[in-house]
C-alpha cells in the first residue's frame, strides 16, 4: 500500500499521484481532464439577445459564473469518487490536496467522512509544476 496520496486540482485537470511517505517519489495514477472549464464564462451563457449559444457543452441556461461552479463540482465529485475506491482497496492512509478554496469545498460536499478525514488541504496551485518539480514543493507541506 502506498501510504501518501497527492492530489493536484485545479479548474481543468486533476492528477492523483501516489508518493512514497516522504514524497521523494512520485508516480501518476489518474489524470481527470476537463477541457469544458477552459471555455470562458461568456461560452456558457445566454447571449445578450436572450437566445443560448451553443458550445461543446450543448445549451447553456445559465450564467456563466453559475457554469464555472457546476464545472468545479463536476470534478470534484469525480476525484471523491476516485478516493473512496482507493479508500475501499486500502491504498492510501492519507491524502495531500492542493486546490483552491472553490475546489475544497466542493470535495467536502462530496467526499465520504472517512476520505475527508484522511485529508489534509493545502491552499496551493501546483498544477503548472513539472512532475520533476513535484516532490520538492510536496516535501515543503509534509507533517
Amino acid at each position: 500500500m502506498s501510504q501518501l496520496w497527492v492530489v493536484i486540482a485545479s479548474p481543468r485537470i486533476l492528477h492523483i499521484y501516489s508518493a512514497t511517505q516522504n514524497a521523494k517519489e512520485i508516480r501518476l495514477i489518474k489524470e481527470l481532464d476537463h477541457p469544458e472549464s477552459r471555455l470562458s464564462g461568456i461560452a456558457l451563457s445566454p447571449g445578450a439577445d436572450g437566445h443560448y449559444r451553443v458550445t461543446e457543452l450543448g445549451f447553456s441556461s445559465s450564467d456563466g459564473k453559475k457554469s464555472k461552479q457546476m464545472e468545479n463540482d463536476y470534478l470534484a465529485c469525480q476525484l471523491a469518487e476516485e478516493l473512496d475506491v482507493g479508500a475501499l482497496e486500502n491504498q492510501y492512509e492519507k491524502i495531500l490536496l492542493f486546490a483552491n478554496q472553490q475546489f475544497y469545498t466542493a470535495f467536502q460536499q462530496h467526499g465520504s467522512k472517512e476520505v475527508i478525514a484522511k485529508t489534509m488541504y493545502i491552499p496551493k496551485d501546483f498544477s503548472h509544476l513539472a512532475v520533476a518539480a513535484l516532490p520538492e514543493a510536496i516535501q515543503a507541506h509534509l507533517n
